[in-house]
């Protein structure tokens, strides 16, 4: 009798949350395909370091345009649906990369692939958000988010091996299937029926939350160096003669693997803001010595330092906007610290590729040119620390 009636407390795994995270391993395997064939197949046409970081961004264009409206949407419309639409739209634009030829139509292909990405991504994460205990949010997420170490681990290796035995068009095609495993697994998740839907409206607070503006503004600076680097950091590794760059994404996603759980239960325990800036800190001792590297051993150093930076840093700072907005309002939290993401990761390519142009006309090698760019790349690391210490006492309270 007396243990029957002891409280249990609510866990983490549940069928929608396992569906969710599978969806989240498929569509960032995918993405992360793109990540590392894009650039290379936009260099190989003949562009510049500055059309190529330009194009890589292009997506997060139609994602920030996008998401004034998708926010409300997730909290007003059939969500499951929502995310069947964008997975479609994904798996459509990447198969279009294997038949585009030039700069301008990939581009065009980029802000097609972005809109639904802007979508999918932040809605598959809201609804996990949504089938999480609240006390458990923050492991919750930290977990969630495997599924992306996994992808992103796996995602550069098998599209670099698939550019070397078929071709980038062959790549492109594959990794489209890819996107329509995510695809079929949405058409089995089951909403819960307690949902309570909101009317469609335009308006900011449905659109944003005021309590992930923060969060959001760190992931946003935090993703203008990492996106940066993972656009460019195979050009870097062939221009210094270093074969084998796809073991860095490995090395990340395995580091990524054995210590997010770590810094999400401990984030749990000890609290999020005790904890981010020791992963700010690992962030910036990674480019540090990314800028050092001259072979594969200092590479896979610089990732694995960095996967207990930005790795463990950006899931910390997403379970903090939903912490830190009210419960009916997990869509247009997850919208706004995904816009934090989506502006990072158009103005780190695209910085990042003007830098290093800069630097070519000034005289500097090709190679020089990289080193110079990722060590200029510390500076919004040490903004967002300082954003960070401003904010963590007002402004990043949990929602009553």
């Amino acid at each position: 009798m007396g243990s029957a009636g002891k409280y249990k407390e609510p866990g983490i795994w549940n069928i929608t949350f396992i569906i969710l995270m599978m969806i989240s391993f498929f569509q960032t395997m995918g993405q992360m395909m793109m990540n590392v064939l894009i650039p290379l197949y936009v260099y190989d046409i003949g562009a510049p370091a500055q059309i190529v970081g330009m194009t890589v961004g292009a997506f997060a264009i139609s994602a920030i345009l996008v998401r004034p409206f998708i926010g409300p949407a997730f909290d007003a419309f059939n969500k499951k649906m929502i995310l069947i639409i964008s997975l479609l739209v994904i798996a459509v634009s990447t198969f279009l990369y294997s038949v585009a030829t030039t700069v301008t139509t990939i581009f065009v292909i980029r802000l097609l692939h972005g809109a639904g990405l802007a979508t999918s991504a932040a809605l598959a994460q809201a609804m996990a958000a949504d089938a999480l205990p609240i006390q458990k949010m923050n492991s919750g997420i930290s977990i969630f988010g495997l599924a992306l170490a996994v992808s992103q681990a796996i995602g550069p290796i098998v599209g670099l091996a698939l550019l070397d035995f078929v071709g980038f068009q062959w790549a492109f095609r594959i990794s489209a299937f890819v996107i329509v495993g995510g695809l079929i697994l949405a058409c089995l998740i089951k909403e819960p029926g307690n949902h309570v839907r909101k009317p469609y409206q335009l308006k900011l607070d449905r659109m944003f939350s005021k309590g992930a503006v923060i969060p959001a503004l760190m992931i946003a600076l935090l993703s203008i160096p990492f996106s940066c680097i993972n656009a460019f950091i195979v050009i870097y590794g062939n221009l210094l003669g270093i074969g084998g760059m796809g073991a860095y994404f490995a090395v990340y996603a395995g580091c990524l693997l054995a210590t997010r759980p770590l810094f999400g239960s401990l984030s749990d325990k000890h609290g999020v803001q005790r904890i981010i800036p020791i992963g700010l800190c690992f962030f910036v001792a990674s480019i540090l010595v990314l800028t050092l590297a001259s072979n594969l051993p200092l590479f896979l150093l610089a990732a694995a330092v960095g996967a207990c930076g930005y790795g463990a840093v950006i899931p910390l700072l997403q379970s903090l906007g939903f912490l830190c907005s009210p419960y009916d309002s997990r869509g247009a939290a997850s919208n706004t610290t995904f816009l934090g993401l989506d502006a990072g990761n158009l103005m780190g390519p695209t910085i990042g590729g003007m830098t290093v142009s800069l630097f070519i006309a000034s005289g500097l090698s090709e190679a020089q040119s990289y080193n110079g760019m990722f060590f200029v790349l510390i500076v919004p690391v040490l903004i967002a620390f300082i954003v960070f210490l401003m904010a963590r006492k007002s402004a990043m309270r949990p929602a009553k």
